[in-house]
């Protein structure tokens, strides 16, 4: 009952986030739906936490949003719903990673990355690390 009762929650943290930035946006659960390639009372559903979406429907849901979807990912009880980096942003920023791992040996890079992928699987944030300087 405990897994039932914890996919409800999830279920309606999700459709909660998928609604605010949908209305954030000024879109319709109509001009949602198109985006997404699903229906408009799929959508719905989803908002009304009636359903939990497949990671499938997560990704392009999130992907319509310009979202990513550790973004609308509820933690400790509350969904963000930041949207992505712009590009220029985006490409400035892994310019300058690149420069920093340039001068790294590949067993030196790799480690790096299974660290990052480590740290944000367990939910760590770096948006949150700079917000605490």
């Amino acid at each position: 009952m405990a897994a039932e009762e914890e996919s409800r929650r999830l279920a309606g943290a999700l459709g909660a986030a998928f609604g605010a930035a949908r209305r954030q946006r000024g879109w319709t659960q109509d001009e949602l739906a198109e985006r997404c390639n699903l229906t408009p009372s799929y959508i719905a559903r989803l908002e009304r936490g009636a359903r939990l979406p497949s990671p499938r429907v997560l990704e392009q849901i999130a992907q319509a949003l310009d979202l990513e979807v550790g973004d609308i990912w509820p933690r400790r009880g509350q969904a963000s719903v930041q949207r992505r980096r712009n590009p220029s942003e985006r490409d400035a920023a892994v310019a300058r990673l690149l420069k920093v791992i340039e001068p790294l040996t590949a067993s030196e890079t790799r480690t790096i990355t299974a660290a990052v992928q480590r740290l944000l699987r367990a939910g760590v944030r770096l948006a949150t690390a700079r917000e605490g300087r």
